[in-house]
Formats: structure tokens, C-alpha cells, sequence
């Protein structure tokens, strides 16, 4: 017989899932025979026998031959799948079967909900403890830098109060040079009163005011020079104790930002001990 199209919906049909379900889950055989209806003569739940006013249907479930009446409903066939003609008999089973393949899986997603919800909260604490180990990745390596200009500024400073003590020297060396010429000008001005007067231009020693003269040529080259190593020293040591207060600014910058690494990881170790299962994801955040 032509099976014709039922009115009547499935109230299997709302399980959208249902043709994913393992078919044995709901009492269907894959291997049953397929024509057995054919020897059918009679429908197998009321009883009544088949002619041309009642016509025999296949239930899709047990296949055997069953009268329209008999066979109303539609369910979902994971073999064939789509909606498929079941009888009375089948019915029942099939709904209670599939209430609890339903409840299985409500089960499982609800498990697997659980568990995305922990793989999203370990992933926050991943990427948190990832972004924190950047942080200190970063911090060590601006720690190393500022380690290594401690250590030149250091040198530098030591090399600076090396210098300040020549400068002292020096100082004394220019004092001692503006005496000379102090004497040397008096010097000068003695012979000039000399050379002024012509009874005693024969006893004037042209050749040694000369040479007093280059002297004190010589000390004041001297001296501007000594000024403008000391103008340069100043400067210098201005620099180091500029470039020792720069790093200081930096120690205290790094420290502040050793302290907030400390907060974070007490958060997030606060954080993910307070995540559910910790102790069966604890090797995959390690």
C-alpha cells in the first residue's frame, strides 16, 4: 500500500536532536527486516483486517502493518530520519525512551555549559597571569637596564669625586698663579719707574722685562685655561648628579611597580582560588 501524509505532528518533533541519538537508545534495531509488514494480514494492534476501505500502513518503528487508525502520530527516526509514521504501540515507548535520552543530554549540556564556564574563567586567569608575566618580563629587563646605569652612574660618581679632588688642586695651583702675577705686575711697574727715568735707563734689563713679560703672558693663557677646565669639571659633575637623581627617580618607579605586580598576584591567586574544580585544572594554569 501508498503510505499518505499524516495531519497530525510528532510530539516527538519538538527533540530537534533526536536524529543525532544513537537509534539503539530508543529501541530500534538498524538491522531489523524492513518487509516483514508485507505478511501482515491483519492490523497487529487492533486486530481489524485490512481491505480497500482500510488500508495497511508500515509503522517506520517496528516495522509491521498497522491501520491509519492505529498509526496517527510521527516521530523522529534517527535511521531515516525525519518524521516517520509510529504506531500506538511503539509510541509510548518511543516518547518514555526519549524523555530519558532527553534528560541525558539536558545532563550532558548542562555539564558541558559547567565546564565551558570553568574554561572561560581558567582562560581569564590564564591570560591574567599571562599579561602579568609579560608585565614582569618587562619589569626585570627595565630592572637589568637601570641595575646597569646604577652601576656606570656609580663609576661615573666615584670618577667625579676622583675629579673634585684634582679640581681642589688645581684651585690651589690657580691661587697660587694669581699670586705670580700680582708679583710679576708690581715687578713690572717697579721697572717701568726705573726705565722712566733716563739716569738710570743703563741699569734697566730690557731682556728680563721681556721675559717677566711672556711669564705673565704665559700664567694668564694658564690660568683661562684652568678656568675652562674647571667651568668643564662643574659641568660634568652637574651631569652625573642630574643622571644619579634620574635613576634614583627610576629605583622608586620600579618599586612601585614591584608592588603592583604583588597586588595583581594576590588577585588573581584569590581569583583562581575561588574558580570551581581547581584541582582538576590546576595543572593546565601551572
Amino acid at each position: 500500500m501508498v503510505e499518505s501524509d499524516l495531519d497530525i505532528n510528532s510530539a516527538s518533533s519538538s527533540f530537534a536532536f533526536t536524529e543525532e541519538v544513537n537509534p539503539e537508545l530508543l529501541g530500534l534495531d538498524p538491522l531489523a527486516d524492513k518487509e516483514q509488514y508485507h505478511k501482515d494480514k491483519v492490523c497487529t494492534i487492533c486486530k481489524d483486517s485490512f481491505n480497500l476501505l482500510k488500508h495497511k500502513y508500515r509503522c517506520k518503528f517496528c516495522w509491521r502493518g498497522v491501520c491509519s487508525k492505529c498509526s496517527k502520530q510521527k516521530a523522529i527516526n534517527p535511521i531515516l530520519g525525519g518524521p516517520q509514521r509510529i504506531c500506538d504501540k511503539c509510541f509510548p515507548s518511543y516518547i518514555e525512551k526519549l524523555s530519558r535520552v532527553s534528560m541525558k543530554m539536558d545532563d550532558i549540556n548542562r555539564s558541558r555549559q559547567n565546564s565551558l564556564a570553568i574554561s572561560q574563567e581558567i582562560l581569564s586567569v590564564i591570560q591574567e597571569r599571562n599579561k602579568e608575566q609579560m608585565t614582569k618580563k618587562v619589569l626585570e629587563h627595565k630592572y637589568e637596564l637601570l641595575e646597569a646605569e646604577l652601576e656606570d652612574g656609580q663609576i661615573i660618581y666615584e670618577g667625579i669625586e676622583f675629579i673634585a679632588k684634582d679640581i681642589e688642586v688645581k684651585i690651589k695651583e690657580n691661587e697660587e698663579l694669581l699670586k705670580q702675577i700680582e708679583r710679576l705686575e708690581n715687578d713690572i711697574k717697579h721697572f717701568s719707574h726705573y726705565k722712566s727715568s733716563k739716569k738710570h735707563e743703563k741699569y734697566i734689563d730690557h731682556d728680563k722685562i721681556k721675559e717677566m713679560n711672556a711669564n705673565i703672558e704665559n700664567t694668564r693663557e694658564a690660568n683661562q685655561s684652568l678656568e675652562k677646565c674647571l667651568n668643564e669639571l662643574k659641568e660634568e659633575a652637574e651631569k652625573v648628579v642630574k643622571k644619579k637623581e634620574e635613576l634614583t627617580a627610576l629605583a622608586i618607579l620600579l618599586n612601585e611597580k614591584r608592588e603592583e605586580r604583588a597586588k595583581l598576584k594576590q588577585k588573581l591567586e584569590l581569583k583562581f582560588l575561588s574558580t570551581p574544580n581547581k584541582s582538576c585544572c590546576e595543572c593546565s594554569i601551572i
